[in-house]
């Protein structure tokens, strides 16, 4: 199976000795993973964190 990603880096990754990203090129992983570092935040306000459902696809 093939999947295709994109992805947006905040500095140019084209530089340097070697360069990560070049224009028409392919990049392929091989058992690539992706843990969660750090427990998801729970809700701020108390009114998000008590939205329920009435089985039907319905929020209360």
């Amino acid at each position: 199976d093939e999947l295709i990603g994109t992805g947006t880096f905040s500095e140019d990754v084209t530089g340097g000795e070697i360069g990560y990203g070049a224009w028409r090129a392919n990049t392929s992983f091989a058992n690539f993973s992706v843990s969660e570092i750090a427990p998801s935040p729970s809700a701020i306000d108390s009114v998000f964190g008590e939205i329920t459902s009435d089985g039907s696809g319905v929020l209360i």
